[in-house]
């Protein structure tokens, strides 16, 4: 009985089986690599939970705002711009410290190397110290700053023999300096964007809050074709803000 026709059959049938084990293995590969790659790569501003967090947020609607980045980092827990951007919201916009304080905190535990690493340091400090103050409001009473008494308040001790009008003289005229307006601080008339800004980083970049963002918008809406459209490189017009 000739049976090269059932070997060939049968080599065949194992040779298609190989090759569909192989083919698995590949398209398993593939994705997991393009799965690695989109989360490295990935823009948040496409994802929808992000960009409608990024808008309630403009809109000044906060607490909605959070709802949808919180949902967006149950998602990608290690979102360094997530985190960066909830806790702006948290410490500019609901004057939350201790939620801002974390989110910070997270930023660069997941960004290590940042080179905003400095910036974000500084904006952590600050919410440590807005906690401290509030919490020091709350259970003692006193500001922070009581712990260093202004000179204007520790007024001299004034014998009989002294001349009263010449002291008085004195603190008013330390109290006429303490009440001086500062001079106008200067902004920088243009900023070229770099990587990972929104138009809340600038502002709290240049004002040191992030509650001038708009003021930036409406002054480029030429350029910008929405809150959201910016573009590394480009140069926007920073506005004097009294």
């Amino acid at each position: 009985m000739d049976v090269s026709f059932l070997l060939t059959k049968t080599e065949k049938g194992t040779n298609m089986r190989i090759f569909n084990l192989a083919a698995s293995i590949f398209s398993a590969a593939f994705l997991l690599l393009s799965t690695s790659c989109s989360d490295q790569n990935r823009n948040e501003q496409n994802h929808p939970y992000f960009s409608k967090a990024v808008r309630l947020n403009s809109e000044g609607k906060y607490e909605e705002s959070v709802k949808y980045f919180e949902k967006y980092l149950r998602i990608y827990p290690e979102s360094t711009k997530a985190h960066y951007e909830l806790a702006v919201v948290y410490d500019e916009g609901l004057n939350m410290p201790i939620d801002a304080i974390y989110h910070y905190r997270q930023y660069l535990k997941f960004a290590p190397d940042s080179q905003d690493r400095a910036y974000i340091k500084d904006s952590l400090a600050g919410a440590e110290k807005k906690f401290y103050t509030q919490m020091r409001k709350k259970y003692m009473g006193a500001p922070a700053e009581s712990f260093s008494p202004s000179p204007v308040l520790v007024q001299p001790q004034v014998s009989a023999k002294s001349e009263p009008s010449k002291v008085e003289g004195e603190v008013a005229a330390r109290t006429s300096v303490e009440k001086a307006e500062p001079p106008a601080k200067k902004y920088p008339e243009f900023y070229t964007v770099e990587k990972g800004d929104t138009l809340a980083r600038i502002s709290l970049k240049i004002y040191g809050s992030s509650k001038y963002y708009r003021a930036i918008y409406d002054v480029n809406r030429e350029s910008l074709a929405s809150e959201t459209s910016l573009r590394i490189g480009q140069r926007l017009r920073i506005p004097p803000i009294n």
